[in-house]
């Protein structure tokens, strides 16, 4: 009877782990594409590179809806700066989600929303709808306000 090969055990472990990572990076990123965060970033991108203006207010943890397959649920930070409102992604779901910048000006149109089992805010970016509820709410609202 053969025995165990302890080696043949460390390439089933490591070869789950590198099957995970990529399957992780696929569904992030497949979520990203059909959900829009991509098309929404490629209009408002983040860049360091600009000057955004100082970090007035942060929040994190919040929630926002994009599209019908891309609802992010506490895993989008919103920092509201001098010159505008910066979306981003937590780090483990970063894959295929650029940050993305709004200026104020960009910002078209707020309205109230209020879902089944959730009240909000839309806000209108260009072409882009963002749907903002949870304690990003008020968070937004008072930011949009100290803009007026």
């Amino acid at each position: 009877m053969e025995r165990f090969d302890p080696q043949f055990a460390v390439y089933i472990v490591l070869g789950f782990f590198v099957f995970f990572a990529l399957m992780w990076s696929g569904v992030v990123t497949l979520i990203a594409y059909i959900g829009g965060w991509r098309r929404i970033a490629a209009d408002f991108p983040f860049s360091t590179t600009s000057f955004v203006g100082e970090v007035k207010k942060k929040a994190t943890m919040c929630s926002l809806r994009i599209s019908v397959f891309g609802r992010y649920n506490n895993c989008v930070t919103i920092i509201a700066y001098d010159r505008g409102i910066a979306l981003k992604q937590l780090l483990i779901f970063k894959i295929s989600h650029p940050d993305i910048f709004i200026p104020w000006d960009s910002i078209k149109n707020v309205s109230e929303i209020n879902y089944f089992w959730y009240k909000g805010l839309r806000i209108q970016a260009g072409n882009h709808y963002i749907d903002v509820y949870g304690r990003a709410t008020e968070f937004v609202r008072e930011q949009l306000q100290r803009r007026k």
